[in-house]
């Protein structure tokens, strides 16, 4: 989950090619940040990216695309997670060792656990309104 992923975010599912190539991966993002990268076309823009930085096929990855009236999706934090473990990440990964000083911390698994559901539930284009305003919902296969 990671409201500013976008495009140039994908060398993180090179790390999953080489260490869990049969991994799935659930990528949230917002509506917004597409916008702000200009692409036209989204889904297209991603696969676009993804061949210029790598000549294997992508580990099995849906991207799901949330936002409201805004853009914006309603998660600002940015968290990996998995089963009843996680990292809470202070910036986006392209930014990681970058130019600021950003943290990286693990979750309890009581805190994975909860976080999984609040993220589940726009995964899997459940939940369709946040505080009374629609939301917009795109989903694609890397």
């Amino acid at each position: 989950c990671d409201p500013y992923f976008g495009p140039d975010d994908l060398q993180v599912l090179q790390l999953v090619l080489r260490s869990a190539p049969h991994l799935k991966v659930a990528i949230l993002t917002s509506r917004k940040q597409q916008q702000m990268n200009g692409a036209v076309d989204v889904e297209e823009s991603y696969k676009k990216k993804w061949r210029s930085i790598c000549d294997q096929q992508a580990p099995d990855t849906e991207i799901v695309v949330v936002g409201n009236s805004k853009g914006e999706l309603p998660i600002h934090d940015r968290w990996w997670l998995t089963k009843g473990k996680g990292l809470r990440i202070g910036t986006s990964f392209n930014s990681l060792g970058a130019k600021k000083e950003s943290e990286i911390s693990g979750l309890t698994e009581a805190e994975s656990r909860e976080l999984e559901l609040r993220v589940d539930e726009f995964i899997e284009t459940r939940k369709r309104e946040h505080n009374g305003e629609k939301l917009s919902v795109f989903v694609f296969s890397l």
